[in-house]
């Protein structure tokens, strides 16, 4: 039944595009923006989550209200979150939770669409892509960073 939703929820998205935020030509193939402060995606009641995952996102949040005091002691912190498990576990959704309870949008990278096969276009793509995002306060979700750690045999 949660899938069930969950597919409805996303098959709606994508017919309305409206929680989908427009990006500069130069990544929109290769990010995703979408504003998810307003979704009904989260009600967490028909989700398990441990005691560990409640922290976590406590966390995530405690130090995003005190970024500003940090910064007025010239301490620079980036609130970063290494999450990792097989697929499906639930990252994304977690990555997209943490933005909806900051009101931020959230950015979603794949590692695996900056890969070119053309020389040097794939750095190109990864600096262009943090170029833009640098600019942009939001949640940013880095999937399949190993893609980029391939061996070039």
């Amino acid at each position: 039944k949660c899938d069930r939703e969950i597919k409805h929820y996303v098959i709606s998205m994508l017919d309305s595009q409206k929680n989908f935020m427009n990006l500069p030509c130069k990544v929109r193939d290769m990010m995703i923006m979408e504003d998810v402060s307003n979704s009904n995606m989260f009600d967490f009641e028909r989700y398990l989550r441990s005691e560990k995952d409640d922290e976590i996102i406590e966390h995530m949040l405690k130090t995003h209200q005190v970024r500003d005091k940090l910064s007025e002691l010239g301490i620079k912190y980036i609130n970063s979150l290494l999450l990792y498990g097989p697929p499906g576990c639930g990252k994304t959704l977690m990555g997209r939770y943490i933005a909806h309870k900051l009101g931020l949008p959230f950015a979603y990278i794949s590692f695996g669409s900056l890969i070119d096969s053309l020389l040097g276009q794939t750095g190109k793509n990864i600096e262009t892509i943090f170029r833009t995002i640098r600019e942009i306060s939001c949640v940013l979700m880095l999937d399949e960073i190993d893609a980029i750690g391939l061996m070039r045999d």
